[in-house]
């Protein structure tokens, strides 16, 4: 790894572990909102086109959409509201990718070059600047933390068997419809053809550095046809609702 680089993500750890305890309120008198806009349901696809159906496929509640001038500097802030935590996480997880530095803060967060992702409770951040410098991801995290300040920190509940996983972010998802599957396990999208209402979760390259998927089914007919289906050598184990298996 590039020596700056090493120095980069520890500079920014450090920051990130002291910034999100406590933000001097001052910051906030920095802070300048030169356009926002909220969109509630189906009005997201006023805001996007291609991906509207796949945060509503989450349930998607409402999004603020802020651009904002902060300490002189530019910033896309966009604050997505969903119905629950691991709603929240779902989007996230199908948004977070070769992170260059995550879990940093007392939260799933995610920084690449010119964004950082995170989830609070039941809302999913997105904070883009123009300028990969540490002193811009320091400073989108102190306005993560003025707009976050009041939420309930719920975290998702994740399933035992992946409770354990460090760090989280970028290794897991949690999947729940179609356009969820296409973009995040796209290779499981065969053998779930016909198959509905579920809840996925997808751990990559865990034991034996195999992908583990666990899905929870409502109609148990799905669960014996994924028990048909599957190599037996595959299924880790199955319960009433639910089937684990490696891929």
């Amino acid at each position: 790894m590039d020596f700056n680089l090493k120095i980069n993500k520890i500079v920014l750890l450090i920051v990130t572990l002291t910034l999100f305890k406590s933000v001097d309120p001052l910051f906030a008198q920095e802070l300048q909102v030169t356009r926002e806009r909220t969109f509630t349901g189906t009005a997201l696809y006023g805001f996007m086109n291609g991906g509207s159906d796949l945060y509503l496929e989450y349930g998607f509640k409402e999004l603020r959409a802020l651009e904002v001038t902060y300490k002189g500097e530019q910033y896309t802030i966009e604050i997505y509201k969903m119905p629950t935590p691991e709603d929240a996480f779902g989007i996230y997880s199908l948004h977070t990718f070769r992170c260059s530095c995550a879990d940093t803060l007392s939260l799933f967060n995610c920084f690449s070059p010119y964004q950082m992702q995170a989830v609070v409770g039941d809302i999913y951040f997105s904070v883009v600047y123009e300028n990969s410098a540490v002193r811009f991801k320091k400073e989108a995290v102190e306005l993560l933390t003025i707009y976050s300040k009041g939420l309930e920190r719920r975290e998702p509940i994740f399933p035992a068997e992946i409770s354990t996983i460090t760090p989280v972010s970028g290794r897991l998802k949690y999947i729940r419809g179609k356009l969820a599957l296409v973009n995040g396990a796209p290779g499981l999208c065969s053998l779930l053809e016909g198959v509905s209402d579920y809840k996925l979760w997808v751990a990559e390259k865990g034991l034996n550095n195999r992908n583990l998927a666990i899905i929870y089914l409502k109609n148990s007919n799905h669960l014996t046809l994924l028990k048909e289906i599957l190599p037996a050598s595959s299924i880790v184990s199955c319960d009433e609702d639910c089937i684990r298996f490696e891929f």
